[in-house]
């Protein structure tokens, strides 16, 4: 796993915001796609951002998930869908998890084979 690169985390951000503009103007010239166009754009284009990152080894694609669920969580309880609202806690919850298993074992070095203690 690695960091980004500036470039990387920038054409990121680009996608991320045309993506959600795109996608959100299709959903909105087809409204029985969604019952909320912008935010249900922004979490579509945002978990492939987040999967993108994931796929290519980028230590960013935490944040795109942790970003996915700040809006996925309260737009399902606004709209009453409590299920989905709690799915979306238990995601943010195993996305928290996992980037503190990251975080402590990016910070322990592995012991060098034939070192000595």
């Amino acid at each position: 796993m690695r960091f980004a690169t500036w470039r990387e985390r920038g054409a990121m951000v680009a996608a991320a915001a045309a993506g959600t503009v795109a996608v959100a103007l299709l959903f909105k010239a087809f409204p029985t796609l969604s019952w909320d166009p912008w935010p249900d754009a922004y979490i579509f284009v945002g978990t492939v951002v987040a999967m993108y990152a994931q796929a290519r080894g980028m230590v960013e694609f935490w944040f795109a998930w942790l970003l996915v669920d700040l809006v996925g969580v309260p737009l399902n309880f606004a709209n009453g869908y409590a299920f989905s609202g709690f799915v979306y806690v238990v995601y943010g919850a195993l996305v928290l998890w996992g980037m503190r298993d990251w975080w402590l074992r990016s910070r322990t070095a592995p012991a060098l084979e034939g070192a000595h203690a």
